[in-house]
């Protein structure tokens, strides 16, 4: 008879194995299910990271998401991503405007709740945006991200 710990650690290589045999379909999978929720999302950035100094305090991983255009381009070229040829800006601003501030807390706690899934696919340094194209499909791009310290 298999004790507690036993069956633990069976479940957690399970999970291991599912996520790195089908990792990146569950993340496309989720973020599917949160654009068709979110008709207004047009698009979101997760990005993590493990500083490589912290003031003596322990680096650990630390994820967030963001649903601002300002704060997306910071950290992606939107400008090629959403093939802009007049870069004044104005676009930025228009990015996800139609949600509301109750929405858009809402999206981003659904996305707080697959920070798990996120780390054990990506594992840290990373971002992934996600937008709605014109035919409706969800594309994510991936990369790497590095927080500057």
């Amino acid at each position: 008879m298999m004790n507690k710990f036993e069956e633990y650690k069976m479940h957690m290589s399970a999970i291991k194995e599912l996520v790195k045999s089908d990792g990146d379909a569950m993340v496309q999978g989720f973020f599917e299910t949160l654009f068709a929720e979110h008709k207004n999302l047009d698009m979101v950035l997760v990005y993590g990271y493990t500083p490589g100094f912290n003031d003596g305090d322990p680096c650990t991983h630390t994820q967030y998401s963001t649903l601002d255009g300002d704060e997306i381009n910071d950290t992606v070229d939107l400008w090629d991503m959403l093939e802009v040829e007049d870069e004044t800006g104005d676009e930025l601003e228009e990015i996800n405007s139609k949600l509301s501030r109750e929405e858009s807390q809402k999206i981003e706690f659904k996305i707080d709740a697959v920070d798990d899934l996120l780390e054990r696919v990506y594992d840290t340094d990373f971002y992934l945006f996600a937008i709605r194209k014109e035919d409706g499909s969800v594309e994510l791009t991936t990369g790497d991200y590095d927080c500057g310290y």
